[in-house]
């Protein structure tokens, strides 16, 4: 006798329980799924989403069962971010891009003791100073 295979709860009530072929914890195991393709925020196929979780928005996987008979759409986002641990945030020293044209940002990072690097065009300073000065977004690695 061939294998038969289960449609997907049609669950529309927001519950995500038994949402893969019936739960995990029904007794039966979750299905072996492939990954068909692996979308980036702003291709075709992730508009939808983007519009409804936004920055958060990681990736769209598309998968299938082993037999081919259903398709899964799943997504990665973010749900918390944060510094690992902030002490070393604050003791670590980061690098900055500052555009030319901001001298008045300049000057409060050089009051904060930070070093200029010709090499790399970017300020060092501590991790402390430029939450303080509410920089992180311009952190830059090297």
């Amino acid at each position: 006798m061939p294998p038969t295979a289960t449609p997907p709860d049609d669950d529309r009530s927001g519950s995500r329980s038994g949402a893969l072929h019936g739960s995990a914890t029904a007794g039966r195991a979750a299905p072996a799924l492939r990954v068909v393709k692996k979308l980036a925020p702003g291709q075709p196929g992730t508009k939808k989403l983007l519009e409804r979780h936004g920055s958060a928005l990681l990736c769209v996987r598309y998968r299938q069962d082993a037999l081919k008979l259903y398709r899964y759409t799943t997504i990665e986002l973010v749900v918390q971010a944060g510094p690992v641990h902030p002490a070393r945030f604050d003791a670590a020293s980061f690098g900055l891009h500052l555009a030319r044209h901001e001298h008045q940002l300049r000057r409060a990072v050089k009051l904060a003791g930070a070093r200029w690097d010709p090499v790399d065009r970017l300020w060092w300073m501590r991790g402390a100073a430029i939450r303080k000065l509410g920089l992180v977004d311009r952190i830059r690695v090297v």
